[in-house]
């Protein structure tokens, strides 16, 4: 590591890569991060006074060849404000977003406290684990932000791989445990990358259909179905994919071969009233 009195060498038994999107762990090793970029340009900003939005709520307002997503931020007309812009530039400055944002949706704002564009990737890398190396997080892993999910799956990441190798170090779980990482890992990253690809593929396509069912279907279906999903027996399963906690793993690759998953081995353990604090002692136990 290069510091800026000098340059320090650290011997470690493991080194984990959770370095982020542009992970130097992962290009060091080799390991190559497999998927595509999108062709879209993203930008996002912490918007403050902004005018031409529904106050207190999200709002999503599909156009023809756009799309503006908003968060409200705390007290006032404070706003995050993220979206699509259909240039070949990677850096557009916040005064074209702000022209357009006007033009198409009649938006606009006093300030803002930051302003980003960027790309959107999907990829998953080729492994989670070489040797003694191992990734998490973006580094193993990114994709659009459509349902958020981004920073759940991470931290899955990192309490899998933490608890593994306490084990290993406290002589409970010899080596070759720690590829359960992997195996376990892995699956969960490239079907939420494959889900969110899906989805963003048709959030920005350019198709005709699209386009009418952005500006037509969604505004008149979308309200409704806000209030209708909760009635039905899907919402919950629906909630728990979106969350991020309706996850499975492979107990052994006999399993996997037969396609057949545990009604309770491998998935993970549901809450009921406080059965969730004694998680907290990151020991093994037995739950009834």
């Amino acid at each position: 590591m290069q510091g800026p009195q000098a340059t320090t060498t650290v011997r470690a038994r493991y080194c984990v890569g959770a370095d982020g999107t542009n992970s130097a762990v992962r290009w060091l090793t080799g390991i190559p991060f497999e998927g595509a970029t999108n062709e879209h340009l993203f930008y996002v900003c912490d918007a403050v006074g902004v005018t031409g939005l529904a106050p207190r709520a999200v709002n999503i307002r599909p156009a023809p060849h756009d799309m503006l997503l908003s968060f409200p931020m705390g007290k006032g007309e404070n706003h995050r404000v993220l979206g699509i812009l259909r240039m070949p530039d990677d850096a557009v400055a916040e005064e074209v977003v702000r022209t357009r944002l006007a033009l198409v949706y009649g938006v606009g704002w006093s300030s803002t406290r930051w302003f980003s564009t960027y790309r959107v990737h999907h990829r998953v890398a080729a492994e989670f684990r070489r040797g003694p190396i191992f990734l998490a997080g973006d580094a193993a892993h990114v994709h659009s932000p459509v349902g958020g999910q981004g920073m759940n799956t991470g931290l899955q990441d990192a309490h899998n791989l933490a608890l593994a190798l306490g084990d290993v170090f406290a002589g409970r779980a010899p080596d070759a445990s720690l590829e359960r990482y992997e195996a376990e890992r892995r699956p969960v990253a490239r079907r939420l990358v494959a889900t969110t690809d899906r989805v963003f593929a048709a959030v920005t396509s350019e198709r005709w259909i699209a386009s009418v069912v952005r500006r037509g279907v969604i505004p008149l279906v979308g309200p409704i179905a806000v209030r209708l999903l909760p009635r039905f027996g899907g919402a919950l399963r629906l909630f728990e994919y979106v969350s991020q906690v309706r996850i499975h793993y492979w107990m052994s690759e006999k399993d996997r071969a037969r396609g057949r998953r545990g009604v309770t081995v491998g998935r993970q353990l549901p809450w009921s009233d406080d059965n969730f604090a004694v998680l907290r002692r990151a020991t093994w136990q037995v739950h009834a």
